[in-house]
């Protein structure tokens, strides 16, 4: 069974790709399915175990911890919290990471279009979760990436009928 550990100043960012899984570790067990996104935070070390929560399918996610500065995601004990894109159709979900790194989701339906305009004219990432879309004018399918150096903005369209894309900027 995959596990994973959640360090104190860190946060743990589960995005399932395909299929749902469970969460478990130090008395809290959480589900969570494609179209939400959990971030673990905890004030001592722990294990979590990541489970298949359909055992008839498969299971694939993303997993990224990275470092924060930020005093609402410090705790005594193992948080998760959820983020759900997938009752957001044709927006934007923000996840602000640390003063310098942001994490932005965006479920988009076929042809739906948008921009965002970029912090501090600065670095992003864009990975394609699920969906084919247009990202600057480049095309982008399923699980492809783009990275993107001193852009102030960022405009995509969907050109499937459905498109997820992750994008962190600061980095």
């Amino acid at each position: 069974m995959p596990q994973t550990s959640v360090r104190p100043g860190y946060l743990s960012i589960i995005v399932p790709l395909e299929g749902g899984l469970t969460l478990t570790g130090e008395n809290v067990e959480s589900a969570v399915d494609v179209g939400s996104v959990a971030v673990l935070t905890t004030g001592s070390i722990c294990a979590v175990k990541v489970r298949n929560a359909y055992q008839s399918s498969w299971l694939n996610y993303l997993e990224i911890a990275t470092e924060t500065d930020f005093d609402n995601y410090r705790s005594d004990r193992l948080n998760f919290q959820f983020f759900d894109i997938a009752s957001r159709a044709n927006q934007i979900v923000s996840l602000a990471i640390s003063s310098k790194i942001s994490m932005h989701f965006g479920r988009y339906q076929v042809r739906a279009d948008g921009e965002m305009k970029v912090q501090r004219t600065d670095n992003l990432f864009a990975f394609v979760i699920d969906g084919v879309c247009e990202l600057n004018d480049r095309m982008l399918e399923t699980r492809d990436a783009l990275a993107l150096r001193s852009i102030e903005v960022i405009s995509f369209e969907s050109l499937s009928p459905e498109s997820v894309v992750m994008m962190i900027q600061g980095i």
